[in-house]
């Protein structure tokens, strides 16, 4: 309830509250909010920060990218680092458990999660949302 009430200004608050990630998270903002997207901002804020310690934890990445597109209808987020990466062709066991929770998440709230990455290029993640239905219309991740 504290902070902004956007969905974007949201992300960028949590964001700024972790003075561990200053240096290495960017964000970027690209078209005009939608008023809709607000009510997606809590599942969100826990996939943004589970994505982030992911690639500086376990990726040991430098730099992180936090990109959120609107449209009129639609929202996507992506979340890109150039860490180590890893096989994503794998089943997730309980080594990926916070990957499994954030494809949860996000199914939960109707959107489309989804992750690719390469070993020694780095780990994306992307979330796309249609107002309320699955969206694949804006995908950084490949």
């Amino acid at each position: 309830s504290a902070g902004p009430k956007g969905f974007a200004a949201l992300l960028r608050y949590a964001l700024a509250r972790m003075a561990q990630w200053e240096d290495i998270v960017e964000f970027v903002e690209e078209g005009r909010e939608p008023p809709w997207a607000r009510r997606y901002a809590p599942a969100m804020l826990m996939v943004l920060q589970e994505a982030v310690a992911n690639a500086v934890t376990h990726g040991i990445a430098s730099r992180v990218t936090v990109r959120v597109r609107f449209t009129r209808d639609a929202l996507a987020v992506s979340i890109r680092d150039d860490g180590c990466g890893f096989d994503v062709s794998r089943p997730l066991g309980s080594d990926h458990l916070g990957i499994a929770g954030m494809k949860l998440r996000v199914e939960r709230i109707g959107g489309r999660f989804r992750i690719a990455s390469v070993r020694g290029k780095g780990t994306c993640v992307r979330v796309g949302m249609q107002n309320g239905k699955e969206d694949d219309t804006v995908d950084d991740c490949r």
